[in-house]
């Protein structure tokens, strides 16, 4: 939903307390679905959680998916 656009502050703050958790699964699922979502003030907010993940896996994918030439800031 967040990366459709369609957020409310119970959505983010849901996928928020997801993302914190230390295993993969979830956050990796979640950077693959950014790598082609709209770039909105969320989808910018969490790439940018997302790139201090404990994991080199979810980095790796969030650094594929913002080393293109989107500005994601």
């Amino acid at each position: 939903m967040v990366a459709n656009g369609f957020t409310t502050p119970l959505t983010l703050a849901m996928l928020k307390h997801s993302l914190a958790d230390p295993g993969t699964l979830v956050a990796q699922n979640v950077a693959v679905v950014l790598i082609g979502a709209a770039l909105t003030d969320h989808t910018r907010a969490l790439l940018r959680d997302l790139k201090d993940h404990p994991s080199a896996t979810v980095r790796h994918t969030v650094n594929a998916a913002t080393n293109d030439e989107r500005d994601w800031g």
